[in-house]
């Protein structure tokens, strides 16, 4: 798999990312681990995902499934070293968190959720 720097950051990820938007609606939790345990062999090493996931549609009580299900995959010998996660938070007014402004208060719970 080729691999590309990400940004300015100084992080080299693979030039295929594994999106997660469906995870925990679409896409039950164990076909999401099998679906990252088949990127993993493939050579994929980044992630993608978000608070509001899964979608279609959003809904408060479902926002942040999708990163618990990539939290449990994780603990469960998933590898954490070897991916690159990138989340995203939505702000004030959104349907997770019920809303509140972005701040490290609420950046705090996404990365609990990836990094169980």
């Amino acid at each position: 798999m080729r691999r590309t720097r990400l940004g300015r950051s100084g992080l080299h990820v693979s030039a295929l990312c594994l999106g997660t938007m469906t995870w925990g609606r679409q896409t039950s939790a164990a076909e999401a681990h099998a679906q990252i345990d088949l990127a993993a062999g493939r050579g994929v090493t980044f992630m993608d995902t978000a608070e509001l996931c899964p979608v279609n549609p959003i809904r408060a009580e479902t926002a942040g499934e999708t990163e618990r299900i990539i939290g449990d995959r994780i603990a469960r010998g998933g590898r954490r070293d070897d991916w690159v996660i990138a989340t995203k938070i939505a702000g004030r007014g959104s349907l997770a968190r019920d809303g509140e402004a972005i701040g490290p208060a609420a950046i705090r719970p996404c990365w609990q959720r990836l990094s169980r």
